[in-house]
């Protein structure tokens, strides 16, 4: 669940360049990351190169080292010099009631589904087929 953060932020990010047109930068950032992850999970689910098997929590790990790939190259592309001039992203960040109302009015539904399906995970007990006959 820490590791999420680097989800929420790399969505973020990949919204700013898919609302800006430049959906290849997304795709090249989200492709390295797949190419981490797949190898670090394999790593790290079957104990291979030395680790010990770590399972289902390898898994985890695997997957926020390749959401953070995403992640840093996203953020990198952003904050360089071709971003900073027409979208001016260093400009100090500033409370502006009349967005804030709109991120919430479209961003709360969007927000719900993977809010509901992460809090309904941790609810649940981890042996939940022991619950039904």
């Amino acid at each position: 669940m820490a590791g999420s953060i680097f989800l929420i932020l790399r969505t973020a990010f990949a919204s700013f360049f898919v609302g800006i047109g430049k959906t290849r930068i997304v795709m090249f950032a989200n492709l390295l990351g797949t190419l981490v992850n797949i190898p670090l999970n394999y790593i790290l689910i079957f104990g291979k190169f030395g680790l010990p098997e770590m399972g289902i929590r390898g898994a985890a790990i695997g997957t926020i080292g390749g959401e953070i790939i995403v992640f840093s190259l996203l953020c990198a592309v952003y904050l360089r010099d071709t971003a900073r001039a027409p979208y001016r992203v260093r400009k100090p960040f500033r409370f502006v009631p009349d967005i804030m109302k709109r991120i919430f009015r479209f961003g709360t539904p969007a927000g719900m589904e993977p809010f509901l399906s992460f809090f309904c995970i941790q609810c649940f007990p981890a042996n939940f087929a022991q619950l039904w006959p």
